[in-house]
């Protein structure tokens, strides 16, 4: 069960409505300057706010400094002002300090203090938080391994609607990790994960229901959520359904589902090799990319082993023969696949 992974995205939050109290006028200043792209106005705004005592703004003004946006990047900075946040009872400056703490993100990694700071914010109700103090208690990082506090703050996270907790509580009332094995609880928090898109929750229900997992098996369910993750990308469930002689959902669209992905492909050119990628969405669009230089982009067709490719931002088409013989392995022929494309990514 991973740490919960919350990096700094450079967004802030809308401060309007996080306090009881109404907003100043030098915040509400601030974030029309921050949402019209004057960042140093924002900043010095919010700064002036953040030095007379304002939480909110104390939050702010760290994500500012974290990003370095309307004034110079310093972690130092962004973990003083989230902590005098923190100390204010502020939930999510709370978290993001323990994010720090956790991650080393400019600060030497502390977790015991990240555990404490995420335990602040958890207790307040901060899903994300629950989510990730689950993960330290079930992990023994800052916090006594410990299955069945780890399961009790996933729940909490998981009561929330919280992805990755339900998808987590899916796995413990499964293996019994912290509670009772429960197969109609594990069922239940799969289906809530996979209902709100989860990549992997889909297709572990089409296994429970295909093998009788604790339940009755049940054929057309396993069809439905095999179906379901494979029109997600999901290549497991691509290979289950043409293992059961079931039509994969995304062959009826312009992209064979096991097409559908984040490729690359290096080029020996002059004296270097260049890479390439090759982005393929299953509603058949793409983007191609030149060592990560936009190149072109437009509609794209993959199925029956035959391909074809026409840009919208330039003149380009091109088009060939493909076979995919393994997970990771894309072999086009056609001016734009000389050879073998390796996989990077999927959806």
């Amino acid at each position: 069960m991973p740490q919960a992974v919350v990096r700094f995205l450079g967004v802030l939050l809308v401060v309007l409505g996080v306090s009881s109290l109404p907003a100043s006028a030098g915040m509400v200043e601030a974030e029309q300057a921050y949402n019209q792209g004057d960042y140093q106005t924002a900043f010095t705004e919010y700064l002036a706010e953040a030095e007379a005592g304002n939480a909110d703004a104390q939050y702010e003004v760290a994500f500012l400094y974290f990003d370095g946006m309307g004034t110079k990047q310093s972690y130092d900075e962004a973990a003083k002002w989230f902590l005098a946040a923190a100390e204010q009872g502020h939930a999510d400056a709370q978290f993001q300090y323990s994010e720090m703490l956790y991650w080393g993100d400019g600060i030497a990694v502390d977790l015991k203090q990240s555990a404490h700071w995420t335990r602040q914010a958890a207790e307040q109700g901060h899903a994300e938080a629950q989510f990730a103090l689950g993960s330290m208690y079930y992990a023994g990082e800052g916090v006594p391994l410990d299955l069945a506090e780890s399961a009790r703050w996933t729940l909490m996270a998981a009561e929330q609607g919280h992805m990755d907790a339900q998808y987590e509580m899916g796995w413990v009332y499964y293996l019994g990790e912290g509670a009772d094995i429960d197969m109609a609880e594990s069922i239940r928090w799969l289906k809530a994960a996979a209902e709100q898109g989860h990549y992997d929750a889909p297709y572990d229900l089409g296994d429970t229901y295909y093998y009788g997992d604790g339940i009755e098996p049940d054929y057309t369910e396993a069809v439905r959520w095999y179906r379901m993750a494979a029109d997600m990308g999901h290549y497991d469930a691509q290979v289950r359904l043409k293992e059961l002689g079931e039509p994969l959902v995304a062959v009826d669209g312009p992209v064979e589902g096991q097409v559908v992905g984040l490729w690359e492909l290096y080029i020996f050119e002059g004296n270097d090799w260049k890479r390439w990628t090759l982005d393929i969405a299953a509603d058949g669009t793409y983007v191609f990319y030149q060592e990560d230089v936009f190149g072109h982009s437009g509609t794209f067709s993959a199925k029956d082993g035959s391909w074809k490719m026409t840009s919208e931002t330039s003149a380009w088409t091109d088009g060939g023969t493909y076979e995919v013989p393994g997970r990771d392995t894309f072999n086009m022929v056609g001016t734009l696949g000389p050879g073998s494309w390796h996989r990077v990514d999927w959806y």
